[in-house]
């Protein structure tokens, strides 16, 4: 995206950004049709013991589903054996029920004596996070975001105090381009931990991605308060300050920046940037130099320096790096446009002409491009006659009645 301030134009970096559909059928059952339902019988303690036995010898041979039959009647009929309640949530666990086994081992510690296998629990449950934890990771490198989130979620059921799986799931949802989600996410993430610098400045993104400039302000402010080395926070926070009208601030981050690495050529860029959307043109040129002068091939960059040198109406220097621009990126309508004006405030009306006529070539429904190029046309008619006076007048009139039918349709 590039912001235009009257004929200038600076670049900005990019700001490097699940739905479940469950069907349930109906179970209909018909005005003349019974259903019998036999009563079940309740279990009784001594079923609940018999049960226990059986449960512990399928365990040892190891047939885990008959086991967790037997022991889901033993806590039945029995709520108050810790020992087969306990042994249910290991069986769940066994068997990848994740939420059956987080449900069976919150009964373990809701009874008196539960303490005595709390650290057994403990160990299941953090293999079990650390297991979908490390899946949603691999996932999410992967760029599958969807299966992503469900291992974090599956994460969070196992442990919902860890931090970490709300960052999982805030940074997926920041790349499917969810940004509320990933600020819920976030949020949650920050209650559990407020000292992670990298989870303020995702949020900031989240919040600048949203429009919600304010809230992206103080989020990065605490982001740099966590970590003031991270040029990455002064930078959103820069863009954030520009994009409020509040161009002190800008600088202030941008000099903050600079301080911290003053050759960092990423630094040295954001800064030129925001010197130049600023107003103060011979200190972004200075700063952008130093950044040509070791990537002599950074479009950007030698557009925004070419902006500069317009902008102090150094016009050999500006036009030669606008050259350049077009000559790096044949396409770059903005450098095209910025060569015309330059070429028609020096009444080189024939570059003038050609530079715009190479923007509408490459942008057929540019109405500003029409516009300027009916102005040029008209501005060369004056300078000659006869035939060639009356060409450069009808070319004149059909460029104008084109950026007058633009104009209409943008109406």
């Amino acid at each position: 995206m590039r912001p235009v301030l009257s004929h200038r134009s600076v670049r900005w970096p990019g700001v490097t950004v699940i739905l479940l559909i469950v069907a349930l059928g109906a179970l209909s059952v018909g005005p003349h049709t019974a259903v019998a339902q036999e009563k079940k019988r309740k279990v009784s303690k001594g079923d609940a013991a018999v049960a226990k036995r059986s449960g512990k010898s399928y365990m040892k041979l190891r047939l885990f589903d008959k086991a967790i039959a037997q022991f889901e009647i033993a806590v039945e009929g029995n709520p108050e054996d810790v020992e087969s309640q306990y042994w249910l949530g290991f069986l769940y666990s066994n068997r990848g029920l994740i939420e059956e086994m987080v449900q069976q081992f919150d009964k373990v510690r809701a009874l008196k004596k539960g303490e005595k296998y709390k650290k057994d629990m403990q160990q299941m449950l953090d293999s079990w996070w650390t297991r979908k934890f490390n899946t949603g990771i691999n996932a999410m490198r992967a760029q599958d975001f969807s299966g992503a989130i469900e291992e974090f979620q599956l994460a969070e059921t196992i442990m919902p105090e860890r931090a970490d799986t709300y960052k999982g799931i805030g940074l997926c949802y920041l790349n499917m381009g969810q940004h509320e989600a990933g600020i819920e996410a976030y949020l949650k993430a920050i209650a559990l931990d407020s000292t992670d610098a990298m989870v303020r400045y995702n949020l900031g993104i989240a919040y600048l991605n949203i429009n919600e400039l304010e809230s992206a302000k103080q989020t990065l402010l605490k982001s740099h308060e966590l970590n003031p080395e991270d040029l990455n926070a002064l930078e959103k926070l820069a863009l954030t300050e520009q994009r409020m009208g509040n161009p002190e601030g800008a600088l202030e981050a941008a000099e903050k920046a600079l301080k911290i690495d003053p050759d960092k050529l990423e630094v040295l860029s954001m800064a030129g940037q925001i010197y130049l959307m600023g107003g103060d043109y011979a200190r972004a040129a200075e700063l952008m130099e130093k950044v040509v002068a070791q990537q002599p091939d950074n479009a950007a960059v030698i557009f925004n320096l070419a902006a500069a040198y317009k902008a102090l109406e150094q016009h050999d220097r500006a036009i030669a790096l606008f050259q350049k621009t077009v000559e790096v990126t044949p396409t770059d309508t903005d450098a095209w446009y910025q060569l015309g004006l330059i070429h028609n405030q020096l009444e080189d009306f024939d570059s003038a002409i050609a530079s715009f006529e190479k923007v509408v070539d490459l942008t057929p429904g540019n109405a500003k491009a029409w516009a300027a190029l009916a102005s040029v046309y008209a501005a060369k008619s004056n300078t000659t006659s006869g035939a060639e006076a009356k060409e450069l007048v009808r070319k004149a009139n059909e460029a104008g009645a084109m950026y007058q039918s633009l104009q209409n349709q943008g109406s």
